[in-house]
């Protein structure tokens, strides 16, 4: 394995270092939201209210949304498919039913121990860490929060707060000026080639594609390590 050299690891929070909860906070929750929904009179199965949820999940795209946190306008948009009057204090409880669950569904995930792991050792080795997300300011510290992870990092930048949003390359700009770095320095490290690997490549710092789901395809900007598990960086970065 070829060594990388470098003063900075960055890393985006969504799918890298936390994986998608929603399908976990759907089976922790559905029983809540059903009585949440029946005291406001409406009478509905468990399974129809986490379909309509995932599909207002899966439809709902507006710049800076939160999928992890979950916002009102999907949860509007999830009544809506339901048939039912989307009335503002039917929305600010199945939201914070949500969050509710949202906060177990971090605190009981396995996988937290060892990218935690990864953080402290990569921090022990002299490394200042960031993370970079397209998640909103106030989410995003949250998150980190309940996960426990807050403490590695250096920088905590939501790109809700700069106003560009990946994968436009300027937000790399945005990253190096605030942790005081040269590009030759950073690493980021990402799951989406897309949204990670073709801004930080076009913007000309290093990229590690964190492919879990092993995808293959023809790529024009390659990333300088592909890896499956977060620990393997241990491998990559002195």
């Amino acid at each position: 394995v070829l060594v990388m050299k470098v003063n900075y690891v960055c890393f985006d929070f969504g799918n890298t270092l936390l994986h998608d909860p929603f399908d976990k906070v759907m089976r922790y929750q559905s029983k809540r939201f059903q009585s949440i929904l029946k005291e406001h009179g409406h009478t509905l199965g468990r399974d129809e209210i986490v379909k309509a949820w995932k599909e207002a999940n899966a439809k709902m795209h507006y710049p800076f949304i939160s999928h992890f946190f979950q916002e009102r306008p999907i949860v509007a948009n999830m009544l809506e498919r339901l048939r039912v009057s989307t009335s503002p204090p039917l929305i600010s409880e199945l939201l914070i039913a949500y969050r509710d669950g949202l906060k177990v569904a971090i605190a009981s995930d396995k996988r937290l121990a060892s990218v935690s792991y990864v953080l402290g050792e990569l921090k022990r080795r002299g490394k200042k860490l960031a993370v970079l997300s397209s998640e909103r300011a106030q989410s995003l510290s949250t998150m980190l929060l309940w996960a426990k992870l807050s403490r590695y990092f250096v920088k905590i930048m939501a790109t809700e707060s700069i106003g560009v949003d990946k994968p436009d390359p300027q937000v790399f700009w945005f990253l190096i000026r605030a942790i005081n770095a040269k590009r030759e320095e950073v690493v980021y490290v990402g799951d989406s080639y897309t949204n990670d690997i073709v801004p930080a490549k076009k913007f000309g710092i290093k990229a590690i594609w964190y492919n879990r789901a092993n995808e293959q395809f023809e790529m024009k900007y390659r990333p300088d390590k592909t890896i499956s598990d977060l620990v393997t960086l241990l491998d990559i970065i002195e």
